[in-house]
């Protein structure tokens, strides 16, 4: 998820200037500290979304939003072929209780359970490759996340088509 803080900081000649810091953060981060050199660290609190509207699904078609936040040469056989297959769609659709993930730029297809609160768990498949990762909704139900690991830089953005 993206969350802003405003702080007021000085940057330059010790001008004032208001700043907002966005972050994408594990999806079992609870609470963070920004450090800046030569500045006192600011905590952050307790990362707390705001709810989903009661409508919000994550079924429909995604699309992969830029820039795309993941280390380089990932070697899971999952992760490498998201990461090879440049800007894509996700496509999620119910089935059951089940919702069907399918990424076909990758060829990767999975099922997701929902866990509560905008979360998903989600089992991705490449052939006989298999990654557990976690989706989440986020904003009002217009972007989601994929958290492929939960570290930095395992995360791809989408947003509603």
């Amino acid at each position: 998820p993206r969350l802003a803080h405003e702080a007021t900081i000085s940057v330059g000649q010790r001008v004032p200037t208001a700043v907002t810091v966005l972050f994408d953060v594990p999806v079992t981060l609870r609470a963070a500290q920004v450090v800046v050199a030569g500045a006192p660290p600011l905590a952050t609190g307790p990362v707390e979304l705001p709810a989903l509207p009661e409508d919000a699904t994550p079924e429909g078609l995604w699309a992969e939003s830029p820039p795309r936040n993941l280390q380089p040469l990932l070697r899971d056989a999952v992760m490498a072929a998201l990461q090879s297959a440049g800007d894509h769609e996700l496509r999620v659709r119910r089935e059951g209780k089940l919702l069907i993930v399918e990424i076909p730029d990758a060829a990767v297809t999975g099922r997701a359970e929902d866990r509560g609160g905008g979360l998903f768990d989600v089992t991705l498949r490449k052939g006989n490759n298999s990654l557990n990762a976690v989706l989440r909704l986020v904003a009002q139900g217009d972007r989601m996340v994929l958290y492929l690991r939960d570290e930095p830089f395992h995360q791809i953005v989408y947003v509603r088509k």
